[in-house]
């Protein structure tokens, strides 16, 4: 798949107003870049209905933070979703901003009760998680979180957040 062919995917997505789930797996993919994530954030929004979302982006290298920051204002507009699978694990060019960015789209996200985050082997993600894991904590409806950032084990002590989370999975 590269730009051409997701944003011909995206523009399908138009006409699935009543979608309930989606699941889109683009595995080290060497031809989509930023502009294709951002399409595809963008066909996210027309789906008012959508409420589970399996999302797999590992080893996309031309993928950076600016395209996926872009592509979470889309994901922000899916107020029904209840479960989130989000793995963007192998992705060298993300940073920080990615993690601020996602955190600030997971405050809109009142109904949500299943998130899996998996920032795996981002190696530019340097920072801490506790800005996440505060608003992940926040969710009242959030029953069940897997996030994984191995490479940060150290970073991730804002567990304490997520206390009211019956299921957690934090490696």
């Amino acid at each position: 798949m590269n730009n051409k062919q997701l944003a011909a995917f995206s523009e399908s997505l138009k006409g699935l107003a009543k979608l309930k789930q989606l699941t889109l797996t683009l595995n080290d993919l060497w031809d989509v870049s930023d502009e294709g994530i951002e399409v595809l954030g963008n066909g996210l929004k027309g789906l008012k209905s959508l409420n589970s979302l399996r999302l797999e982006f590992p080893y996309m290298r031309m993928l950076t933070s600016k395209g996926l920051i872009k592509f979470c204002s889309g994901l922000g507009s899916l107020n029904k979703l209840t479960f989130l699978h989000l793995d963007v694990h192998g992705n060298e060019k993300l940073d920080k901003e990615i993690v601020n960015s996602l955190g600030a789209v997971l405050k809109g996200m009142s109904v949500l009760s299943t998130a899996y985050l998996d920032f795996n082997g981002c190696k530019g993600i340097k920072g801490d998680l506790e800005p996440l894991l505060k608003t992940l904590g926040q969710l009242k409806m959030l029953k069940t979180i897997t996030l994984i950032a191995s490479h940060l084990r150290s970073s991730v002590i804002g567990s304490q957040y997520l206390t009211h989370i019956p299921n957690q999975n934090i490696s």
